[in-house]
């Protein structure tokens, strides 16, 4: 589509009615009845499959949330072996689970769910063991859910999360726009017509553009993905790509039809009727063999000129066969050989790897081969979109070349992907001598990427300037060295840089270096295990650290996935009583702050992020009010922050004292204290600062006053400030309840600074 339609785009989010294939031969899960379903209560049964029988099972799961995670979701798993049934607790830390054996007696629940064992059972019959569950839904966990399942036998296989169902758990959201529906809530064939219809809040005539999405995760790409313009009577089916300028688009009357690799739409047999409040939109699909398995349908709505619109609901389910039941998902990697050098001395270098798939979100592990001098860390969760780091390390090695392998594996059966790593350890170079660049912190880079960055050689002491070539686009500014084997600098990448190869040298008092090739890309930003899944009115979520050290925010806000080193916004849908502030962000991570207003409306928000190469596919995350137990804060007073800096670093000192009321008194030994130093300015500059020190244990009373003093050290220089700063403050009970947020102003900040 031209730019110039009047047809306005809307990105992916939230499930609305699911497909999936009939996959008897792979280990996982293999049916939901119902598939579609709503109430308070409901009885839920799950089979899963084991090709050598369900007793090689090991664990089974079941998650009911609005998006896949398990903080604040009804997150269940079965053990086989002990006929036990454990759920998670609310943060979704798996560490902390309760249970009992399923022996008819009983509960088991959290804050979301509670499952009645008198009238739940797990019975295996051949490869099929079958999970049946009695789950009464909470109403503080209203709202229209997915439900996920996954599987693992006993040689630890993993058949990966599947997109199995949808249950509406009332309250249900009653904005306008709205979906309303679509029938038939479920089915099984290739061939289907269905029916969606979608509200507005006074006359259907008010609706300009409603879509219905059908993939297997929340993205349009390889998806049967469509939009509705009612103005025209057009559909348009977005491409594989997901990109909706390029979709095609048919008017609804004749026998035109248009297609992708998904699934295909005819006119022939489609309507687009308004009644009332009403807009019902009936469109036959064919969907192709190839784009079987477990699909979500997600569906949302806009009114004239985009002045509202919906989140996405999840509606319904549907099993599609198709090829997939026997095709395993199969992952890519960014790069299949790693070659690099380092000064022997304990030089260390960290490469990021890309880990991609063809099936969209797929798990994986991984397995690395070589001595101490080369590790690795996942950019959790280990799930594609994602990243692998593997970390060199010179350490004391004499000089020589060293090798090693890792290796990837796709959950699933997908072929597995290797990457061999060489890394060779040079010789010290006499002091005095020529300067020379032996490795970059990153030699693959992107466009947007504005931040710290360094370089490793021999003899860059006393470094002037680097350079580039070409140049144009590329800023390196603060250049410093550190001794002579390591060079910082502040490298900036705009859109006008060319993609491709570069040079770069450093230039000493003794010479220039002969130049070091590394590559510039536009990137294609990707985002999944977006965190956390729910939040509340008048909270801050942080992933922020201070500029060089600090502690992060272990309430976490960000995301993982590839191409976000050049991240340079963060894009929220609807924004209202929503502020996000994006960090410079590492290639597998997407880090920053989001602000929720007090006046923020509960519901379903889309997220993406924003690079000069164009926005991520979104994910979502639920508004949702605060839990009554979460403790209220009514004052607060900042004394100004003092240090004791040194050349190397320094300690600064934060206090003052809050007045707090907590109904259910737990804020005891594990509470924490958050502040966000220049909040609510959208600096470059904003420093989060934690601590859980003694004076937060009060005792369980259920008001008081909070005397707080704690130090946090620096690596970096501290540097004293004098104004006005805005501080924004958070407390967190025992049970991980935050309370709403407060600002008070520091009139003197003590600062880590470059």
């Amino acid at each position: 589509m031209r730019s110039r339609t009047p047809f306005v785009l809307l990105g992916f989010t939230l499930l609305c009615g699911l497909t999936r294939v009939h996959a008897q031969s792979l280990l996982g899960p293999s049916g939901l009845s119902p598939a579609v379903s709503s109430g308070s209560t409901q009885v839920l049964t799950v089979t899963f499959n084991a090709p050598g029988g369900y007793q090689t099972l090991d664990v089974v799961n079941v998650l009911i949330n609005t998006a896949l995670d398990g903080r604040q979701a009804c997150y269940l798993a079965y053990s086989r072996q002990s006929n036990s049934l454990y759920i998670v607790a609310d943060n979704g830390d798996s560490s902390q689970i309760s249970g009992k054996p399923m022996d008819g007696l009983g509960t088991v629940g959290n804050s979301q769910c509670t499952v009645l064992l008198t009238s739940s059972s797990a019975i295996g019959n051949g490869n099929t063991l079958t999970l049946t569950l009695n789950v009464t839904l909470a109403t503080s966990f209203g709202g229209n859910k997915v439900i996920y399942a996954a599987a693992r036998d006993l040689s630890q296989n993993n058949s990966g999360w599947q997109t199995m169902g949808a249950h509406g758990v009332p309250p249900l959201p009653a904005a306008f726009p709205s979906p309303a529906g679509m029938t038939p809530s479920s089915g099984n064939t290739a061939n289907q017509t269905i029916t969606f219809n979608y509200k507005d809040r006074t006359a259907a005539t008010n609706l300009q553009t409603v879509w219905a999405l059908i993939n297997t995760a929340i993205d349009g790409r390889a998806a049967c993905y469509v939009a509705y313009y009612r103005p025209g009577n057009q559909l348009y089916l977005y491409p594989d790509n997901g990109d909706g300028n390029q979709a095609t688009n048919i008017v609804l009357t004749g026998n035109n039809t248009i297609s992708n690799s998904q699934c295909s739409i005819s006119a022939q047999g489609a309507s687009a009727q308004t009644n009332g409040d009403t807009l019902t939109v009936t469109l036959p699909f064919t969907f192709k063999p190839a784009f079987g398995g477990y699909k979500g349908v997600w569906l949302a709505a806009q009114t004239t000129g985009g002045a509202e619109t919906s989140p996405w609901q999840a509606l319904g389910a549907e099993s599609l066969p198709g090829q997939a039941a026997t095709t395993p998902p199969q992952i890519t990697v960014s790069r299949t050989r790693l070659d690099y050098q380092l000064v022997t001395g304990n030089q260390t270098i960290t490469v990021p790897i890309n880990v991609l798939s063809d099936a969209g979100s797929v798990d994986f592990t991984v397995a690395l081969t070589g001595d101490t001098w080369v590790s690795g860390s996942l950019s959790p969760p280990a799930r594609t979109p994602g990243v692998v780091y593997i970390i060199l390390n010179s350490q004391t090695r004499a000089p020589g070349n060293l090798t090693g392998n890792l290796r990837i594996t796709p959950a699933g059966g997908g072929t597995p992907q290797n990457v061999d790593i060489s890394l060779t350890i040079l010789a010290a170079a006499a002091a005095g001598g020529s300067p020379q660049i032996v490795a970059l912190d990153q030699d693959d880079l992107l466009w947007g990427r504005s931040g710290p960055f360094g370089l490793y050689g021999q003899n860059v002491d006393g470094a002037k300037s680097v350079t580039f070539s070409p140049a144009q686009g590329l800023k390196a500014d603060t250049v410093a060295s550190i001794g002579s084997g390591r060079v910082t600098m502040n490298l900036a990448i705009d859109a006008t840089a060319a993609e491709g190869p570069h040079t770069m040298t450093v230039t000493t008092g003794r010479g220039t270096s002969t130049p070091f090739s590394f590559t510039v890309r536009k990137g294609q930003p990707q985002i999944v295990g977006l965190g956390p899944a729910v939040v509340n009115p008048g909270r801050f979520y942080s992933s922020r650290r201070n500029p060089l050290s600090g502690d992060p925010g272990v309430f976490a806000f960000g995301a993982n996935g590839v191409d976000l080193s050049g991240i340079t916004s963060i894009q929220v849908d609807p924004p209202d009583g929503v502020t996000a502030l994006t960090a410079p962000a590492v290639p597998g991570s997407l880090q920053g702050v989001m602000f929720i207003s007090d006046t923020a409306a509960p519901g379903v928000r889309r997220l993406s992020a924003v690079s000069p190469a164009g926005r991520s596919n979104e994910l979502t995350f639920e508004i949702r009010s605060a839990p009554a137990t979460a403790p209220i804060i009514s004052n607060l007073t900042l004394n100004p922050a003092t240090a004791s800096p040194s050349t190397s670093g320094g300690t600064v000192t934060y206090s003052g004292k809050l007045d707090f009321s907590d109904t259910d008194g737990d804020i005891t030994a594990g509470a924490k204290i958050f502040l966000i130093v220049d909040a609510g300015l959208g600096s470059e500059v904003v420093t989060l600062v934690t601590d859980s020190g003694p004076y937060l244990e009060q005792g369980g009373k259920h008001s008081g006053t909070i005397n707080f003093s704690f130090q946090k050290s620096y690596t970096s220089q501290v540097i004293h400030v004098t104004g006005t700063f805005p501080v924004a403050c958070m407390i967190q009970d025992a049970a991980g309840n935050l309370s709403n947020t407060v600002r008070a102003t520091l009139s003197t900040w003590d600062v880590p600074s470059n």
